[in-house]
């Protein structure tokens, strides 16, 4: 009969948590459970954006400001512009100027209660007037000249504290020249040209001056360049009251976020503290007195690591008494033919009839044989977790698998018994599993030679294959006496044998259905023994194993 073609073969750890995917789950947390990492998010972007989006707003509102006075410098000295304009032009149609008397007369009125100072330049970049000399009589009064700062004023405290009140910008500083000029002042020297210009410059202090030049035209031409000017700390102080609010925000954050941090602390490293002492305690102690602490009621990460490390506690625990109740099942089992062949072999010293010596001899010969099965199916169930850890799992058919097991048995079979594999023919969907097929062809064979065993003469033995809920069943019954009701579960024990007396005494190692119990598990499956019943009474033992089924849309 021609087979399907096996797909490749894969290693075994990461497809038994893809095919079990629905079995081996996550443990779900209850209702009303938060993320960790939520918290922590939320915590620390609340914290970081109120300083940032208060320095955003900050910059934003100081250029807002500034923007304001000088919107409010180029309406005054469009005002301005147009009355020179219009009364203080002088000369004629080809050659006319600003008349210099005029304008200074004109300059003082218009900017006689404006706190604003303005300057006037001729074409040739000449001060024609300076309100600020104007209001002050005939002797001009200027402002006392400003050099730029030295490296050392620039790092002293308090131009780094201004720079950071500031956000960081730097204005070019305010130097006024002696005689004044157009072209000392860029805004001035673009409005000769026609155009409009602003400037802005630091001054002494936390002062700054703001400045906007406006061409002084007649009818398009340009006639000369006028430049208003303030000395403000409006902006700054302005400044100052919202930085005073953020730096207040920023207390009022930094508070929140320790008072957090402690609440985080309490919430996160104690219990990780109490679970990492309570690691090292079992570490040291070696023993169960000091058990994980269960904080399942969290419902967060840290209750579902404090449950991991319980089952992960308790599961080296059992492994460490399954360790030594095997050591002692081992000890017992090897003590007993040992025995027997060190009593074996003193009454062969001292007897000298040679049928005695033969029997003797025969004695010897079986225990040696009986401790090679022995040590043969210990260093198999020893190895055998470690080996269905490294081995290649392969999708497979569990009726091809059965029935290559069963030909093989009829082949190999010492008595008449009967094996029968139910159904006779292969479905069409075949009975897919994912797993490792000598292991399992062990388990069928170890399942078939006990029905074997214990079949009478002429008996018969089934071998069935069904599903049941996404799972598939292989079932292996027989015509023999059946189970003890008492030792349904025993049968699984190492080392456990009851077996038939015509069957001889330490033939067999009592493994074969531990070491099926493994593999099954190994597998997500589970095996368990039951009796037959018909008619009320026991008609033979049925061992039954349930493996998962291989989805349909499951693809390696």
């Amino acid at each position: 009969m021609s087979k399907k073609p096996r797909r490749p073969r894969y290693s075994g750890a990461g497809l038994t948590a893809l095919v079990l995917g629905r079995r081996i789950r996550w443990r779900p947390r209850g209702p009303g459970s938060r993320s960790l990492v939520g918290r922590i998010l939320a915590i620390n972007m609340i914290t970081l954006l109120i300083p940032v989006i208060g320095f955003l707003y900050t910059d934003r509102y100081r250029q807002f400001l500034i923007d304001g006075e000088l919107e409010a410098l180029r309406s005054e000295g469009r005002i301005i512009a147009v009355a020179l304009g219009s009364a203080a032009v002088t000369g004629e149609a080809s050659d006319k100027r600003l008349d210099e008397d005029r304008s200074a007369l004109f300059l003082r009125l218009l900017t006689i209660d404006s706190p604003s100072r303005a300057r006037l330049f001729a074409l040739n970049g000449d001060l024609l007037a300076d309100s600020r000399a104007l209001r002050g009589g005939t002797t001009p009064i200027y402002a006392q000249s400003l050099d730029e700062p030295t490296l050392f004023e620039s790092l002293s405290p308090r131009s780094i504290w201004r720079a950071i009140r500031r956000g960081g910008r730097q204005f070019p500083r305010y130097i006024e020249t002696m005689p004044q000029r157009a072209d000392h002042y860029p805004e001035a020297a673009e409005a000769l040209f026609g155009k409009f210009a602003n400037g802005v410059r630091g001054a002494d202090g936390n002062a700054l001056v703001l400045s906007a030049a406006v061409p002084v035209q007649e009818y398009r031409r340009v006639l000369g360049g006028l430049m208003i000017s303030r000395e403000t700390t409006v902006v700054d102080d302005r400044i100052a009251s919202m930085q005073t609010l953020i730096l207040s925000l920023f207390l009022i954050a930094l508070v929140i976020t320790v008072m957090l941090s402690i609440y985080l602390a309490n919430t996160i490293a104690q219990p990780v503290r109490a679970l990492a002492k309570s690691a090292d305690l079992v570490r040291r102690q070696k023993d169960r007195r000091h058990a994980i602490p269960d904080l399942s009621e969290r419902g967060d990460e840290i209750g579902d690591l404090s449950l991991s490390l319980r089952d992960m506690t308790e599961s080296l625990w059992d492994r460490i008494d399954s360790m030594e109740s095997f050591a002692a099942d081992i000890a017992h089992e090897l003590k007993n033919p040992l025995t027997s062949l060190r009593s074996a072999f003193e009454t062969l010293s001292m007897v000298q009839d040679p049928s005695q010596q033969e029997v003797l001899l025969d004695i010897l010969t079986h225990d040696v044989d009986r401790m090679d099965r022995l040590i043969s199916d210990i260093s198999d169930s020893s190895r055998l977790d470690a080996e269905l850890a490294r081995s290649h799992w392969e999708e497979m058919d569990l009726y091809e698998l059965a029935q290559d097991v069963v030909s093989l048995q009829r082949q190999m079979a010492e008595t008449d018994v009967e094996i029968i594999l139910e159904p006779s023919e292969p479905r069409r969907a075949g009975f897919p599993i994912l797993g490792a097929e000598l292991r399992l062809g062990q388990v069928l064979v170890n399942l078939i030679t006990n029905a074997q065993t214990f079949s009478p003469e002429g008996g018969k033995i089934w071998v069935r294959l069904s599903r049941a809920r996404g799972d598939i069943l292989l079932t292996v019954e027989d015509q023999g006496v059946g189970f003890p009701a008492d030792k349904l579960t025993k049968v699984f024990d190492r080392f456990y044998t009851d077996r038939p007396e015509q069957d001889g005494f330490g033939k067999h190692s009592g493994l074969g259905l531990s070491i099926s119990k493994q593999i099954v598990n190994a597998h997500g499956g589970k095996i368990w023994a039951e009796n037959a019943d018909r008619g009320g009474e026991i008609s033979g033992a049925r061992v039954v194993l349930r493996l998962p089924e291989m989805p349909a849309d499951f693809q390696l």
